[in-house]
């Protein structure tokens, strides 16, 4: 039996894809909200693309500076250049649907940092920027349709900190500033989660869950003739005036559910039924969504208060790369 309400559970949804994790999305200490500090264009990069400097909060920076403080042999025998930045570095393709990079100055963006760092060109990039970008379509199509994802308020407004996780709003990291992260992302475990934009159309009913969150059952239209309207949950900070959901697109787990892997279970990582899943399933039943409807989960970040949204305007299906 299900506690009455979620919070009672006492865990933490973390976005991994490693064996015996209860939950497989690699968000979270991969997907952060991070702002940028500089951008320019690349110079070295093959494909068009920005160098952006990125602050990712305190403790990560601090992490950073501390390793460039301390250059390798290798890197001591070159010759002399300008200094390491103090902040992250990333390498990325977004000069179409952001031709002028100044305008990305500030701009809080969404990250993953725990990728292997990568050579990009005369650069090491340290961590992967993420936008929003047509569903279907060649390399080329998708990456000239590329828009940044930024976090905003649902409702109100206030300071943003770099360095918060993406997730669950009081399930899981969302609102914690990372500390570290281990580089140890492959790219096809990243790949297995489906993030997609959708526009909430109905706000169908909000419970109470835990003293400082609701969990929220809403009508998602994501664009596409198969299923373009589908239920969904977002649970909220206890303050956020949920009307103001109404109309809003945002980003949404759309494929939620990933079973135990264990030794009789070799399919590392394969998408299972929603209902083998018992943290999302309570989020469904506390919200009223038939499990076998496999709902969606819209992400937060502020602790329920702010969603992710494009920083241009965009159309419902796009997905995250």
């Amino acid at each position: 039996m299900l506690p009455q309400n979620c919070a009672d559970l006492n865990w933490t949804i973390r976005f991994d894809v490693r064996r015996n994790a209860s939950l497989a999305l690699p968000l979270s200490a991969r997907g952060l909200d991070h702002r940028i500090v500089s951008a320019v264009v690349n110079q070295s990069a093959k494909v068009p693309a920005y160098l952006l400097e990125l602050d990712v909060g305190e403790p990560l920076l601090a992490t950073h500076r501390s390793t460039i403080s301390q250059p390798s042999s290798a890197s001591k025998k070159k010759s002399p250049g300008p200094p390491p930045s103090q902040f992250y570095i990333s390498s990325a393709q977004l000069t179409s649907q952001h031709p002028d990079p100044s305008r990305l100055v500030s701009l809080h963006i969404c990250t993953v940092v725990n990728f292997p760092s990568k050579q990009i060109g005369k650069v090491r990039s340290h961590a992967l920027v993420t936008g929003v970008q047509v569903p279907n379509g060649d390399y080329e199509t998708k990456r000239l349709s590329t828009v940044v994802v930024t976090p905003e308020w649902i409702s109100g407004a206030g300071e943003v900190v770099s360095g918060l996780r993406i997730g669950i709003a009081g399930l899981g990291d969302d609102g914690e500033v990372v500390g570290n992260v281990e580089r140890d992302l492959a790219w096809d475990e990243f790949a297995q989660v489906e993030l997609e934009m959708g526009t909430v159309v109905e706000v169908e009913a909000t419970v109470e869950s835990g003293e400082e969150h609701k969990t929220v059952r809403v009508g998602v239209d994501f664009g596409n003739e198969q299923a373009s309207r589908r239920r969904a949950i977002i649970r909220v900070h206890k303050d956020v005036n949920v009307s103001a959901l109404l109309g809003r697109m945002s980003l949404a787990w759309t494929n939620p559910g990933y079973a135990d892997v264990t030794e009789e279970n070799p399919d590392d990582g394969k998408v299972v039924p929603f209902e083998d899943n018992e943290k999302l399933r309570c989020l469904a039943t506390e919200s009223g969504v038939p499990v076998d409807e496999s709902p969606p989960v819209l992400l937060t970040t502020n602790n329920g208060r702010m969603v992710i949204v494009g920083s241009l305007p965009v159309q419902n299906g796009y997905t995250l790369a």
